[in-house]
């Protein structure tokens, strides 16, 4: 490194240069040239420390002027009013100092190269454990597809899960990719993306868990498909309560079926051609009118389910609830539909005007209340009523002529879907496996149905049976469900499964277990197999039973 001095441009003031060199300069002319290296610098410094001295820092920065005087790299440190800049000039200067990565901006190519590289090595680590786990058939892959109604594109997603070698259950998202090829099936599109990790050859060993969508149940026929048990719960609850969307067919309300008005228009030819009359006949439904308080008080009475249930369902084997329309719909079930109309309505208005907040501490408030008092909770049934309960439970009935929203209704009701969404709370348990929840669930779930259509009357009678009913002939359980409760140690009973699921079961597992070939134990025959006998049930569980019996098919 040289430094060149000349008249004009001699050695500048350096208050605040790190360290700093001073020399005698003897006056000389304008074109006199006087020049330092870095040897006669080092050389004066060491030998000559009469004229050369290394003053101290008083500041914590060195000035930009300074460096750039030397031709020199400069990086400044900023504080709250100075900005960052760095000064490099050629790959030469690169060895005067370390350099981060932080100081370095890459470029987009860099960006991508990297990526890819990364993405790639990852995939090839991924592919080997998928083909050991899809070779012995502990593989399973949940494909799911979405549209974005931005850019009207479709995209295919799809999660891995598979238990280890060392028994270590991992899941992960194995691929999302739009539909852009020209045959937009989904088995185009999950081969194509398969054929990455090397499972294309082996789809026959892998487990598909998808819901019923149309698309995947042509496209995974040939494979070993396991639908979602969350899904069809979820269709069975929107059944029951004729809440499913139709594309065909638009759903009407009961209350606009009960009321149709025609309205009859006469249009007239003009005479010149031809005297005739034309009688034009449309007809079309409206919501029902205003009816008188009698009216109100019987539809009370349906709601409430306090008078007596005038449909007595005995012949249950020939009533088919699952193929009852709404218009065949005894009143008392048309006024549940009608009050979840309503609730579904307050509902909405209550979050549209952010009132759920509100609520829930007015809630809290009346039960601390309560509590203090040593009241029962709201909506209590109490034959002795004090007159400002009285009152209170008057202006809740007024309150329900109005909106059909009786409280007493609306917890029957509650009490209801509070079991179902209990059972969909202990299926969908996020990425964690729960397919041996599904043989104890639905059996809670049956059970659940079965004790409330004996408490219930009226409207809830009658949907508490079509959810039975549906949920028998909607949901099967599969070979699946009941080897996964077998093979689960936290469960040890088979509530809910038939004595020839059982057998089943017990057969599949056996011919999973590999024989000993080291002893000399005979080889045993399924005729040699003895089941254990059954433990005898206590004398009180045979009176208190309330199971239903399971009957063989």
């Amino acid at each position: 490194m040289s430094i060149d001095l000349t008249g004009d441009n001699a050695i500048p003031d350096l208050p605040n240069a790190s360290s700093s060199a001073s020399c005698p300069i003897p006056a000389q002319s304008s074109s006199t040239q006087v020049t330092y290296t870095s040897t006669n610098i080092k050389h004066g410094l060491r030998h000559d420390k009469s004229h050369y001295k290394i003053l101290s820092n008083p500041s914590k920065r060195a000035t930009a002027s300074c460096w750039a005087k030397f031709s020199l790299p400069a990086v400044r440190i900023s504080d709250e009013k100075e900005a960052i800049f760095s000064i490099i000039k050629g790959r030469d200067l690169r060895s005067e100092g370390e350099l981060t990565i932080d100081d370095l901006l890459p470029s987009d190519r860099t960006v991508r190269n990297e990526v890819d590289r990364a993405a790639q090595h990852e995939r090839n680590l991924l592919k080997i454990k998928l083909v050991a786990a899809a070779d012995d058939y502990r593989l399973s892959i949940s494909p799911d597809i979405w549209s974005d109604k931005y850019r009207n594109i479709s995209y295919l997603g799809a999660t891995a899960h598979f238990v280890g070698d060392n028994g270590i259950y991992h899941y992960f998202d194995l691929f999302c990719s739009e539909f852009k090829w020209k045959n937009k099936t989904a088995l185009n599109v999950l081969k194509a993306q398969l054929s990455v990790f090397g499972l294309k050859e082996l789809m026959d060993k892998i487990t598909f868990v998808t819901d019923r969508g149309a698309n995947f149940i042509k496209a995974l026929m040939a494979f070993r498909v396991l639908l979602c048990v969350a899904h069809r719960l979820n269709n069975v609850l929107k059944k029951t309560f004729y809440q499913e969307i139709s594309k065909k067919n638009t759903i009407v309300s009961p209350g606009k079926i009960l009321t149709t008005s025609t309205s009859v228009c006469r249009t007239e030819i003009t005479p010149t051609k031809t005297e005739m009359t034309t009688i034009t006949t449309r007809t079309f439904t409206q919501a029902s009118s205003e009816v008188n308080e009698e009216d109100i008080d019987d539809k009370n009475d349906i709601d409430t389910e306090e008078s007596s249930d005038d449909d007595n369902y005995d012949d249950d084997d020939v009533v088919d609830y699952p193929s009852t329309t709404i218009a065949n719909l005894p009143p008392s079930a048309k006024a549940i539909l009608d009050m979840i109309k309503d609730c579904k309505s307050l509902v909405k208005y209550v979050k549209k005007a952010n009132l759920n907040r509100e609520l829930q501490l007015e809630r809290e408030k009346q039960n601390i209340n309560n509590s203090i008092n040593g009241e029962d909770p709201p909506y209590t049934t109490n034959n002795s009523r004090s007159p400002p309960e009285a009152a209170a439970a008057e202006d809740q009935l007024q309150y329900g002529r109005k909106t059909n929203c009786f409280p007493r209704s609306v917890s029957n009701f509650s009490c209801l879907l509070l079991e179902w969404k209990n059972v969909l709370k202990e299926v969908q348990v996020g990425n964690s496996p729960s397919l041996h929840c599904v043989l104890p669930c639905i059996t809670y779930l049956r059970e659940q149905m079965i004790n409330g259509e004996k408490k219930e009357r009226g409207g809830m009678k009658f949907f508490y049976k079509r959810a039975i009913q549906l949920l028998d002939n909607m949901f099967k359980l599969e070979d699946d469900h009941i080897r996964a409760s077998f093979l689960h140690p936290n469960y040890k009973q088979w509530r809910g499964a038939t004595k020839t699921q059982i057998k089943s079961c017990h057969a599949y597992c056996r011919g999973l277990v590999s024989p000993d070939t080291t002893g000399d134990d005979p080889v045993i025959s399924d005729k040699d197999v003895c089941e254990p006998p059954s433990k005898k049930s206590k004398f009180m569980l045979q009176l208190m039973d309330k199971n239903e019996i399971v009957k063989e098919p």
